[in-house]
């Protein structure tokens, strides 16, 4: 199996001290600043809701902003609705560095094709 990444990180940003995960696509949506799932038309924000395939059950949004989005769209060459199910590589921040069991929050997404 061959695998690619679009070698941008959305929203862009250093990638130092920072771990990728693979996951996959599970909802994408219009949303407010705060990720909360909205209809209205002409949004310019975005929730990315991802699955881990490590765990399962844990599931994380990741917001972006019109233009990220469009183009994390267009990395994938789909419409909006189309992306649920794509793998993706979801990059994390520890928080709590040094703890037994590290915080970690999301903090972009690698588009991950196939």
């Amino acid at each position: 199996m061959r695998l690619e990444t679009s070698a941008r990180v959305f929203p862009e940003q250093s990638l130092d001290d920072k771990i990728a995960r693979l996951a996959r696509i599970v909802d994408v949506y219009p949303c407010d600043e705060y990720g909360q799932k909205i209809s209205a038309p002409g949004a310019r924000i975005f929730g990315v809701k991802v699955r881990g395939l490590d765990s399962p059950s844990d599931e994380f949004t990741q917001i972006l902003n019109d233009i990220d989005f469009r183009n994390f769209r267009r990395a994938y060459n789909a419409a909006l609705y189309r992306l649920a199910g794509k793998p993706v590589f979801a990059v994390y921040e520890n928080i709590t560095p040094g703890a037994e069991e590290p915080t970690e929050v999301l903090k972009g997404l690698i588009p991950l094709l196939i």
